[in-house]
């Protein structure tokens, strides 16, 4: 389950960006495994604390989904069913890249222009690895 372009910052933003990497077409019915399997992406990348869950609100503000990662899968399952439309996708979920995953890459020497790849391969290695040793502890006045 190694598909680094998930882990590209602001790559994604809605469910329908993991469909590419996955072969998944977005105008097709998807099986239920293709269903599972980018839930399986997403609940991996929340627990990494990679990403943060949440939706667009009447007034066009970002509120973040403070939930268990079980209940945002659960939330995101529920409502994603197997009828849905494509610009549906967009009341479904958005994503955001955690701050400090974006701030540590960026102290590491990601920048715009380099290659996702290379940078990884050449300054980062092992980046789950990388990633458990640089994501920040939480304590409970956090939570």
């Amino acid at each position: 389950m190694n598909n680094y372009s998930f882990y590209i910052p602001n790559n994604i933003e809605l469910i329908f960006d993991f469909f590419g990497d996955l072969a998944i077409k977005p105008n097709k019915p998807y099986s239920k495994k293709e269903k599972y399997e980018v839930l399986q992406w997403v609940g991996k990348l929340l627990k990494s604390e990679i990403l943060y869950a949440g939706e667009y609100d009447n007034e066009k503000k970002f509120k973040k989904w403070n939930l268990p990662i079980n209940e945002i899968i659960q939330k995101i399952e529920c409502e994603w069913n197997e009828d849905l439309e494509f610009p549906e996708f967009y009341n479904l979920v958005w994503f955001s890249y955690q701050k400090w995953y974006i701030e540590a890459l960026k102290k590491r020497g990601l920048t715009e222009t380099k290659d996702w790849n290379n940078f990884i391969k050449n300054e980062i290695g092992d980046l789950e690895k990388w990633i458990k040793e640089n994501k920040p502890t939480r304590t409970k006045k956090d939570e």
